[in-house]
């Protein structure tokens, strides 16, 4: 047996997480995940799957997949499309939805979609200590931000460290030297510390690239 009524009892009924359903159920995290996603493609409710017992709620979940009822994604298209901006996987999967409204379940077309991209996706290895390197930049699209009635394009400072992807973002009124260099403040301090180095990417305005060390 699976344990799938005790996985979706901790989950819909005490709200726990993946990991913590992993660790009590004594699984693998990824097997909690795999239940889940199932589940979802299911057509049950919990109230339903709640009445079954586990013979026939294994039955349901682990039928033949549904996959084969679908059509084939072009996910070398919906790559493609995630470069545009602004674009996420739940938009482009929301679109797809609506001309198959009984499609696959959106965790199932994220994974569908990260089986995918490993065998096409170029990579280049680059050594890197935690701590050692924060990579910074605008995000390039604005939001709207009004001051004293004044409607502004406010610009998106993010930084991620290059290790633990930690991120940090803000909105500032432009990309001036002043506001850049402001937003670096408030980002060590948001974060406690500061890195070995910070590493821009191609900023525009009048900022030149730099890069900051610290011994």
């Amino acid at each position: 047996m699976r344990k799938v009524k005790k996985i979706l009892a901790y989950h819909f009924d005490e709200g726990r997480s993946a990991r913590a359903i992993a660790t009590h159920c004594g699984i693998a995290r990824r097997s909690v995940s795999q239940t889940l996603e199932r589940f979802a493609d299911s057509g049950l409710s919990w109230p339903e799957a709640r009445d079954l017992d586990e013979p026939a709620l294994e039955a349901v979940l682990y039928r033949r997949s549904r996959a084969s009822e679908w059509p084939e994604v072009d996910w070398a298209a919906v790559e493609k499309a995630l470069s545009g901006r602004g674009m996420t996987l739940m938009l482009l999967w929301e679109e797809w939805r609506e001309t198959h409204p009984d499609g696959m379940s959106y965790p199932t077309w994220c994974r569908q979609f990260r089986e995918w991209r490993p065998r096409r996706d170029a990579t280049m290895r680059q050594n890197r200590r935690p701590g050692e390197r924060l990579f910074v930049d605008y995000a390039g699209m604005t939001v709207p931000l009004l001051v004293d009635g004044v409607a502004h394009e406010a610009q998106v400072f993010v930084a991620s460290m290059g290790v633990s992807g930690r991120l940090y973002a803000e909105a500032t009124l432009s990309q001036k030297i002043e506001d850049w260099c402001a937003s670096h403040v408030r980002c060590f301090e948001d974060m406690g510390w500061a890195p070995q180095a910070v590493v821009p990417d191609d900023v525009p305005g009048n900022i030149i690239g730099i890069m900051w060390r610290w011994p």
